[in-house]
């Protein structure tokens, strides 16, 4: 009966992760081992350790809402998380191409350690912004943006660029200040400036970004 009833509330925890676009994850010592089980039956999948969703499910998703999906969940298993760099990008609705979306980014303080997780890189800050967008905490639009560019490519740099100024979530001069501003003395900047100097918001996707690159 108790079996019964854990399964009958493992199915309905399934549900409404789906609904919420949202992998499914543990919420019990109980829970896990359903989901253990479920998995050894092939009716979940490992998605990410600790992450799981049905197969079925899973392989109707673009490779953009498998990463949101990662994220949501991430989120609600740790509320105290700040993502930033290229994973707030995407919360923010920006175009990121997919060679930067192979792990998550999150905000830790100094003290805290950045010893990678399998798929999570945590980044140092003195100074930590936090913002809320989806009901999902991230670093402010100019911290993320800047993160981003001082990080990549002129060209990956440019598709992000264009879509923060199409999407209109800052301006042409507040890009460049933000660059100038929080991207001072990091590695990077240079390139980071050039991509806020030549970023244009009438790019309409990341295509034409890459394209004008």
């Amino acid at each position: 009966m108790a079996n019964a009833t854990a399964n009958q509330r493992l199915t309905g925890h399934i549900k409404a992760c789906e609904q919420q676009m949202s992998c499914v994850y543990a919420r019990t010592t109980a829970e896990a081992k359903q989901i253990e089980r479920r998995v050894a039956a092939g009716s979940l999948k490992v998605v990410m350790p600790g992450l799981y969703a049905r197969p079925e499910y899973w392989s109707e998703l673009k490779f953009r809402q498998r990463y949101l999906h990662r994220v949501r969940a991430l989120a609600q298993k740790h509320p105290d998380w700040t993502f930033c760099s290229y994973t707030a990008a995407v919360v923010y609705g920006l175009s990121v191409s997919h060679a930067n979306l192979t792990h998550i980014h999150i905000a830790v303080a100094p003290a805290q350690s950045t010893t990678p997780g399998s798929q999570v890189v945590r980044h140092r800050y003195v100074r930590q912004t936090r913002a809320t967008q989806m009901d999902i905490a991230v670093t402010d639009i100019d911290q993320t943006i800047t993160d981003c560019l001082v990080d990549a490519s002129f060209v990956e740099g440019l598709i992000i660029a264009d879509s923060a100024l199409h999407e209109q979530l800052l301006s042409k001069e507040h890009l460049v200040e933000a660059v100038n501003k929080l991207g001072l003395n990091r590695r990077g900047v240079v390139t980071a400036r050039r991509v806020a100097r030549y970023a244009d918001g009438l790019s309409e996707s990341g295509g034409e970004s890459k394209a004008r690159a």
